[in-house]
């Protein structure tokens, strides 16, 4: 079950990640602490390492918020050929809350989290987590989708 929700998790982190431009040429609405990205579309994976606590939103409406002034720190938020990239690699976790509708992959490493909220439904997600990355489900999946997905222990 473990092998399941991270597979789960990385796929929907893989779809965020994905896309055709660099998060910074996309920014809409942003202030010294807070940057909306609203052009990010086609996110179907998502690859975070650092210090990222990822929460994934699933919706129709595709967009990435970022919680920091990150431009200025030793981050990078970037949409590239629909994958979606997130670095920082300071002492406090860069926030990002992505609104993705059809993710397939998550790849997360060193100290990355990764959370979902309210209902996450995809057909096919592949979770990877490296090093002390970790990924939580904040509201379970209805009865048969988590059926579907256990493995015999």
């Amino acid at each position: 079950m473990k092998n399941s929700i991270k597979t789960l998790f990385a796929a929907a982190l893989t779809t965020i990640i994905l896309g055709t431009a660099s998060v910074s040429a996309m920014a809409t609405e942003k202030n010294n602490n807070y940057t909306n990205l609203t052009s990010v579309k086609n996110i179907s994976k998502i690859k975070i390492s650092g210090n990222v606590k990822l929460i994934l939103v699933q919706d129709a409406k595709e967009s990435v918020e970022v919680y920091d002034n990150y431009f200025a720190k030793n981050a990078l938020v970037q949409q590239q050929n629909g994958e979606l990239r997130i670095s920082s690699f300071t002492a406090t976790p860069l926030l990002v809350i992505a609104h993705v509708n059809n993710l397939s992959a998550i790849e997360a490493s060193n100290t990355s989290t990764i959370k979902t909220a309210g209902n996450f439904n995809l057909l096919n997600l592949s979770i990877v987590l490296n090093d002390a990355a970790v990924a939580n489900r904040q509201h379970p999946p209805p009865s048969s989708a988590l059926a579907r997905r256990r493995r015999p222990a």
